[in-house]
């Protein structure tokens, strides 16, 4: 529902917003662990689809731009055994921990890639404010 939008916002401001997307995820991520009721797990996995949103609608471009051809069937593999493998990570992990802990393993990754893009890269911290300016001139995205 909102990856076109945040697709659009994408073409927009930039691809960056795929940083945002991932720093939304990771802390709602964060905080669907201390959740006491099933309201509030709702509330929060709202938001952090939202970041998952942001972070899908502009990865494929992000992943275009970064590798060459010969070399993207390689990330779609990974992308693939990923999605294939982690129903059953989650099963053993419910089973022998708790539903909880389903949250905190995206947690380290997230925090580990936002430090390394905002290191290596050197990104500056005004894309934030970049996008909030475009929230302001696109109408559709509130739409």
């Amino acid at each position: 529902m909102f990856m076109l939008p945040f697709g659009r916002l994408g073409d927009i401001v930039s691809q960056r917003i795929v940083f945002l997307g991932l720093v939304v995820f990771t802390l709602f991520t964060l905080f669907l662990v201390h959740a006491s009721n099933i309201f509030t797990v709702i509330v929060l996995r709202f938001f952090q689809g939202l970041g998952a949103s942001m972070v899908l609608s502009g990865s494929m471009a992000l992943m275009a731009a970064a590798y060459p051809p010969m070399q993207r069937s390689l990330v779609s593999v990974c992308t693939y055994v990923g999605l294939s493998t982690g129903p059953e990570i989650g099963g053993y992990v419910t089973l022998h921990f708790s539903w909880r802990h389903i949250f905190l393993m995206p947690v380290p990754i997230g925090v580990n890639r936002h430090a390394k893009m905002t290191h290596r890269r050197r990104l500056p911290l005004r894309w934030a404010n970049d996008a909030a300016k475009a929230f302001a001139r696109f109408p559709g995205v509130i739409i």
